[in-house]
């Protein structure tokens, strides 16, 4: 059954569809929320305040239109205003743990047989995608993480195309600069 049933179905009081819908959508999404606020307990609440408001406003949903965007677009302006909100709320010890992971391991030199780090690498990448614009990172993380089509995102985010694009440019470039040190073709210090 297609998800635009399903919410028919919801819109007619079937618990079961909710359950559908969540079993279906919740794994992907929960990944989408832990990449935007870099927090699984809050990826987690997050998740759980994204299929409260299908709960509450399933009436409202256009079946005529898919109903992943919806979902991503409520998770996309849920992140957003969460991470304008998380700057006050930063736990600045995890930041100065992992400041001194990577003091450490930027001590330790890298044989040529060693290879990329993963570790170090999704862990950089982490930080850089935290230090995005929440705006610029929901479209970078819906586009490689979720490969997303451009006019998709548009509508989920709510912008136009060129502004997806737009933010995707730069997005691409702060990781880029700041994922530099793990560049294999780049000079060796």
């Amino acid at each position: 059954m297609i998800d635009e049933q399903l919410i028919c179905r919801l819109q007619a009081g079937d618990t079961r569809a909710f359950d559908e819908l969540y079993d279906r959508h919740s794994p992907r999404l929960l990944g989408y929320l832990r990449r935007m606020v870099g927090d699984s307990e809050r990826a987690q609440d997050l998740l759980h305040d994204v299929f409260l408001r299908l709960v509450e406003r399933c009436d409202r949903i256009d079946t005529q239109r898919p109903f992943s965007r919806w979902l991503y677009s409520v998770a996309h302006n849920l992140c957003c205003s969460e991470l304008r909100h998380s700057h006050v709320r930063r736990d600045k010890s995890n930041d100065l743990s992992l400041e001194l992971r990577f003091q450490v391991a930027e001590t330790q030199p890298l044989t040529p047989d060693h290879g990329l780090d993963d570790e170090r690498f999704l862990a950089a990448l982490d930080s850089a995608l935290a230090n995005l614009e929440p705006e610029r990172r929901s479209v970078f993380v819906l586009r490689h993480a979720h490969q997303w089509p451009i006019a998709q995102i548009s509508e989920a985010v709510g912008c136009p195309e060129g502004t997806v694009k737009s933010r995707l440019f730069h997005a691409t470039r702060a990781l880029a600069a700041s994922l530099r040190p793990f560049d294999p073709t780049g000079p060796t210090p």
